[in-house]
């Protein structure tokens, strides 16, 4: 039911005011999108007709707005519903299944060739590489004898360590040495680390 009324609040820059009913002299929130499409921005204390609704706060507002003495007819707004469009352009575009294999095609390729890269180190079989470690004879002499340690199943790794301070073991700087740069193990280069601190 349309009830009549004046804009007593306007804010144009942000495109609402409030309308002031004739009938219980309450104020009603009114949006722009209220407003007949007629390029006439609304003016304060202009006389209205309204319908009263409520908006998506459940709120009292004024909508499908007429100007007094208009002949343009409101605007009508159904709540929580976006304005309508026409026809043709809501009816959605037929999509094309090319694209669309073609990515999936893709995504298979790149799975397959991923997996053909990782399978010799999923599987354990990939080449690791063997350090060779000389480590002094039990019995106390000078021979050495070599000892092959491979490094991916050693329990050293590299760690940016470099001195013998941090060196727990003869075995653990043995490694160092062989395997890991910029060590600092072995003064002399006699390939023998950490000398004066393992007591070679």
């Amino acid at each position: 039911m349309a009830v009549k009324g004046t804009l007593v609040r306007w804010n144009g820059d942000k495109g609402f005011g409030f309308v002031r009913c004739d009938m219980d002299q309450k104020e009603y929130f009114v949006h722009i999108s209220a407003f007949p499409r007629d390029g006439v921005p609304p003016r304060l204390n202009e006389s209205l007709s309204f319908e009263i609704g409520a908006g998506r706060d459940g709120r009292p507002r004024a909508e499908s707005v007429r100007r007094a003495g208009s002949s343009v007819p409101p605007r009508v707004l159904h709540p929580h519903r976006a304005p309508s469009t026409p026809q043709a352009q809501r009816r959605p575009k037929p999509r094309s299944s090319r694209p669309r294999f073609t990515s999936l095609l893709m995504s298979v390729a790149l799975l397959a060739g991923g997996y053909l890269a990782a399978k010799p180190f999923l599987s354990g079989h990939g080449s690791h590489p063997i350090a060779q470690v000389s480590q002094a004879n039990s019995s106390g002499g000078d021979e050495q004898q070599e000892v092959r340690v491979d490094v991916a199943t050693s329990r050293f790794r590299c760690d940016g360590r470099q001195f013998c301070s941090q060196m727990q073991s003869l075995e653990e700087a043995q490694f160092f040495l062989d395997n890991c740069p910029n060590t600092k193990l072995d003064g002399n280069h006699d390939g023998e680390p950490c000398e004066a601190q393992f007591g070679q």
